[in-house]
């Protein structure tokens, strides 16, 4: 069986003399001279966009992304209502009165892993995230970073003599990409689907030197990515010398509002457990306002109208369950647009999420057991296994707008083994040995023809 073996020094000789090999398909599968990164870059936890360096050195399949993806409509409108399912039941995880996550960061990570597992590994994965087969997903998933490639818009200067208003510019950036140790053999086809589907390319680094290292290098790299909003993404002491591969996603937006709101004034909130005083929004926005059972749903244009800040709530006195939930966001479909007349709270939140806990309690077993989890997708001769994954997220809204960053990472280890096994069938007379290794002695032969 063929393997792509990510080492530096035979990609350096497939870039100079790559039309001279052959027998080697493989090969044709990626792309890119190694380039190293100039020492000291990529260093330190980052400050902000454009300081992080990438570790390591960039590999990247042949196959190009598709930035044209088709998919059914139906299919898209399922793996919509499915993340948010999946938010709200990994919510319940998150501590405190107030949390955050982004399921699209969480799918995109686990989407990308899923295309290396196999078996009950795959079944426990696809029930737990909610995910579709894997043709479904990766298209879903190819749907969602083109469309969100397209979400930003530049800023806009006035020009009081045509009536237009300054404005922010909105900004989405969601990236996907692998961190893989150096002397690890990644299946092409693997690399084929995170690169077309999800535009994710591999940074080839050693963990074996210095795991701390490459983990502050790509917490760097995400606190870059995230605008210094996520930062620590993997704790310490989450990567080792067994380390083979991190999967990360990370996203960040920032949008205005269609019009600002007015600077916010401190009002009344009517919490559980008692009123509270908190800063206020108030202005004329335009969106949509919708009912469904227990719900109004209040849709926020955002600038652009693709993206909208959308809240739910309640009717009654009685707080709001998974279904009502669902029945208000499908309700979007057919709401009306209107001008809306809006007072709402400002708010900022912080939240983490240890997910191998979290999908542990939800049926993952396998894929972090290292005995019995199957990755052979990602590399059939090592042993692999999830040694962890996790999740930060941030959002801000102001009377400025909206800004939110979020990040995934998903560490495979591999626990070591012996060479795979040779088959050996004896079954013809044989001559035998009891033989000392160290003295090289032979203290016992025989033969055996008629056992």
């Amino acid at each position: 069986m063929h393997r792509l073996f990510l080492h530096r020094l035979s990609l350096l000789a497939v870039c100079m003399s790559l039309s001279t090999i052959v027998g080697c398909p493989e090969l044709s599968t990626i792309v890119g001279c190694p380039e190293p990164v100039a020492e000291g870059e990529g260093e330190g936890e980052g400050e902000g966009e454009g300081e992080a360096a990438l570790p390591g050195e960039e590999l990247r399949s042949l196959q190009p992304f598709n930035s044209s993806p088709a998919i059914d409509a139906a299919a898209l409108d399922t793996a919509g209502d499915n993340a948010l399912l999946l938010g709200l039941d990994l919510l319940t995880e998150v501590d405190g009165d107030n949390a955050v996550l982004s399921p699209v960061s969480i799918i995109e990570a686990f989407g990308m892993l899923s295309a290396g597992a196999r078996g009950e590994t795959l079944a426990e994965l696809e029930a737990a995230l909610r995910l579709a087969d894997q043709d479904t997903l990766h298209e879903a998933m190819n749907a969602w970073n083109a469309g969100f490639a397209q979400r930003n818009i530049p800023a806009q200067e006035a020009s009081p003599s045509e009536g237009i208003g300054a404005a922010d510019p909105v900004i989405v950036e969601l990236v996907n990409r692998l961190f893989a140790d150096d002397d690890f053999a990644i299946s092409p086809a693997f690399l084929d689907v995170t690169s077309t589907r999800y535009d994710a390319g591999v940074q080839l680094v050693d963990y074996g030197v210095d795991p701390d290292a490459i983990r502050q290098d790509i917490n760097a790299w995400v606190l870059d990515v995230t605008r210094n909003r996520i930062a620590d993404l993997l704790p310490e002491d989450s990567l080792s010398t067994d380390t083979r591969l991190v999967l990360v996603n990370a996203l960040f937006l920032k949008a205005p509002w269609t019009s600002p709101f007015s600077p916010a004034t401190d009002e009344t909130f009517h919490a559980d457990g008692g009123d509270i005083t908190v800063p206020f929004l108030h202005g004329n926005q335009e969106g949509f306002v919708t009912t469904a059972g227990n719900v109004d749903v209040i849709d926020i244009s955002l600038r652009g109208e693709a993206l909208a800040l959308t809240l739910f709530v309640p009717r009654g006195e009685n707080p709001l369950d998974e279904a009502d939930l669902l029945a208000g966001w499908q309700a979007l479909a057919n709401a009306e647009p209107a001008l809306l007349d809006l007072t709402m709270p400002s708010f900022t939140i912080d939240s983490s999420l240890e997910l191998k806990d979290a999908l542990k309690e939800r049926g993952v077993t396998a894929l972090f057991d290292s005995d019995i989890c199957d990755l052979t997708g990602l590399n059939d001769q090592e042993l692999l296994f999830v040694s962890g994954a996790f999740h930060k997220a941030f959002v801000g809204v102001d009377d400025k707008g909206v800004e939110a960053a979020a990040a995934t990472a998903i560490v495979v280890d591999t626990e070591a083994a012996g060479p795979l096994p040779v088959t050996v069938v004896v079954d013809r007379p044989f001559t035998f040995a009891i033989r000392d290794r160290t003295l090289r002695t032979p203290l016992f032969v025989g033969r055996v023809e008629r056992p």
